[in-house]
């Protein structure tokens, strides 16, 4: 299964109960990666051994996981700068609905602020997320992603020859 399948099934297990999974959802049909690396396949598996749970604290370890996984996608510069966008959207959208303390003992919130300067657009919703005022956050990246250039950019990059 390819590593965007995998996450999308995650991602669906949540059910539509979740806007979080579901604007998350959303972002990565931006974004394209054929591999993973050995943290990034590290980071699905144990998100994968998880999976849906009934509890909110196993969820929110379950989204940390992913989260961190997108933001790996969102710092790897061989990736397209949407697709780099919309790895960031939705560790975004996911972090804003995991539990505060979690987020901050696995390194999430490091790791977002990492990502502050990417994009001037979701910069602020990083600090909002990690300061600990998420509200709000969910329906500004399902704006963005409402954007017409959010769907330009990606169907150039869908377009675009590949080197061979």
């Amino acid at each position: 299964m390819s590593p965007i399948a995998r996450i999308a099934e995650l991602l669906d297990s949540a059910g539509t109960f979740w806007p979080a999974a579901l604007t998350a959802r959303r972002a990565l049909d931006h974004v394209h990666i054929e591999s993973l690396t050995e943290r990034e396949e590290r980071l699905l598996a144990l998100a994968e051994e998880l999976g849906p749970q009934p509890s909110l604290m196993l969820r929110s370890q379950m989204w940390v996981y992913i989260a961190l996984a997108f933001l790996s996608f969102a710092s790897n510069r061989a990736l397209t700068l949407g697709a780099r966008r919309a790895s960031l959207a939705a560790a975004i959208a996911l972090a804003s609905n995991t539990i505060v303390t979690l987020r901050e003992n696995m390194g999430l919130n490091e790791k977002l602020r990492e990502m502050v300067g990417l994009d001037p657009e979701l910069g602020p919703l990083v600090i909002r997320v990690v300061t600990g005022r998420p509200a709000g956050t969910i329906y500004a990246i399902d704006r963005l992603l409402d954007e017409p250039e959010w769907a330009d950019q990606r169907a150039a990059e869908e377009t675009k020859p590949t080197s061979e």
